[in-house]
This record gives structure tokens, sequence and C-alpha cells, in this order.
């Protein structure tokens, strides 16, 4: 599966927004310096889709607020 995401680094609380079944809103509490944003990104987006991280790669935009992510193994229940 792979879904657009807008990132908002710097945000008070860590937290996602489901816009459509393809695109979401990301509030992150890292700032995006030295791939932090990412790294949180990528954890959140494991939790919230109950997947390992390892199966979550950032394809486009890793330096951009919109950026594009591969979730593998993902099966909607």
């Amino acid at each position: 599966m792979i879904v657009e995401v807008t990132c908002k680094p710097k945000s008070s609380k860590s937290r996602i927004e489901k816009i459509d079944d393809s695109r979401y809103r990301v509030f992150l509490r890292c700032s995006p310096i030295e791939n932090q944003a990412n790294i949180e990104l990528v954890e959140i987006l494991s939790k919230y889709f109950k997947v390992a991280k390892s199966l979550i790669t950032i394809i486009a935009g890793k330096k951009s607020h919109q950026k594009r992510v591969q979730i593998d193994n993902w099966k909607n229940i």
C-alpha cells in the first residue's frame, strides 16, 4: 500500500489525521534536523498501521513535508 503523507514537524503532540483512504496528515514532535522527523514518522505509522518499522519505506519526499510512503504487508481489516 502506498500513502501520501503531509508532515507537520515541531508540533506539540504526535498524532495522525486521516484525510481519505490514501492521504494522511501527521503531526510530529521532532524537528526535521538530522532525519529525526522521518524516524519519528516511521515509528508513528508503524503503531498506527500495526506493522513492523522495517515494513515502512519513505519512497519520495525525504526532505519535504509532502511524502509518499510504502507500507508492505498491510491488510485492511
